[in-house]
């Protein structure tokens, strides 16, 4: 496929016109690139710095209607990398299609070094350390995904996050450090927060460990928001909710929010239908409970790297229920 033919899709696609065929044909396009890494082409740095934001708001924004169209199948399936490839196939798509237009507007002579976007994902059951160019760490939980150039250019550092994340970032005071996740826009200079925002779930939140972090919602457009953002220093916290579009800041020992990455889990008067959507990830199962009594049961447990049957043992104690383990399947009954 020609490069026209690729801008020609990519500007139908951004105004929200492409059909399901041509989306099909970009992913299929990308799927002959690497699986991992994209070679973008440089940009003049006035032009980058203009798009960059547009970029992955817009991104955002078809994560979630992406997710929307498939909340039929499993966690499991919709949450797999390659719904990301297809994402970072777009950034590609994007990053290229303004590059060609700014470079036929003003014809000059491109020196940057080219950006390349690189896609690191867990698994159920997984999670992994990961370590960005400017230093700053990560931690991804299971069943996430973050997206992030190889290095960081201009006057900012963009990252994009599906799922949770432990966020532990140097500071730049000249390049604010920013995360994009489903509706939330977190920007921070430097310092250490929690992000959760898996797309099969309602609440999104972000609780601060250390600094000052601001979180906006991603669609700031929107008339019926009751806060478009707010300002939350350690041990604070802010729950987003998706249907009602509203942030509620809430108080917490952080200590219980970030635990998961050194094998904790705490749960603390939490409704049992929360905690089995955190145990399927965590434990790479498929959870089946059908009594809706037994749903809304709250439950406070705190194990460390314990078994996945020693954890339902003292579930099925606390919240009176008994269990069946096979295989990868577990079956709930009261």
């Amino acid at each position: 496929m020609d490069e026209k033919e690729i801008e020609r899709l990519a500007e139908r696609f951004l105004k929200g016109t492409a059909t399901d065929e041509e989306r099909r044909i970009l992913n299929k396009w990308y799927d002959s690139k690497n699986d991992e890494q994209v070679i973008v082409p440089a940009f003049y740095e006035g032009e980058k710095q203009i798009t960059e934001g547009k970029i992955w708001k817009r991104l955002s924004s078809m994560l979630e209607e992406d997710v929307t169209k498939h909340t039929t199948k499993p966690s499991w399936q919709r949450n797999g990398a390659a719904h990301y490839i297809s994402i970072a196939a777009l950034i590609l798509v994007v990053l290229s299609l303004s590059f060609v237009i700014y470079k036929n507007s003003f014809q000059f002579e491109v020196t940057e070094e080219p950006l390349t976007l690189v896609e690191k994902s867990t698994k159920s059951g997984e999670k992994r350390e990961i370590q960005l160019p400017d230093g700053t760490r990560v931690y991804l939980n299971s069943e996430s995904s973050l997206i992030f150039p190889d290095h960081f250019t201009g006057n900012s550092r963009t990252v994009m996050l599906k799922g949770e994340a432990f966020f532990d970032v140097v500071k730049d005071e000249k390049r604010p450090f920013t995360v994009t996740s489903q509706n939330l826009l977190i920007t921070v200079l430097g310092t250490s927060f929690n992000v959760m925002a898996y797309p099969e779930e309602d609440e999104k939140q972000v609780w601060v460990n250390t600094g000052t972090v601001r979180v906006e919602n991603n669609k700031n457009g929107e008339s019926d928001m009751e806060i478009n953002s707010v300002l939350l220093v350690p041990n604070e916290g802010v729950v987003y909710n998706t249907k009602t579009t509203s942030f509620e800041k809430r108080e917490m020992n952080i200590d219980d929010k970030i635990a998961w990455k050194d094998g904790w889990l705490i749960f603390e008067k939490t409704e049992l239908q929360d905690v089995i959507g955190s145990l399927e990830r965590w434990y790479g199962v498929e959870i089946e409970i059908h009594n809706e009594e037994l749903k809304k049961k709250k439950v406070t447990l705190k194990q460390q790297d314990e078994s996945l049957e020693s954890v339902m043992k003292v579930l099925g104690f606390l919240a009176g229920f008994e269990y069946s383990i096979k295989d990868k399947h577990v079956t709930i009954k009261k």
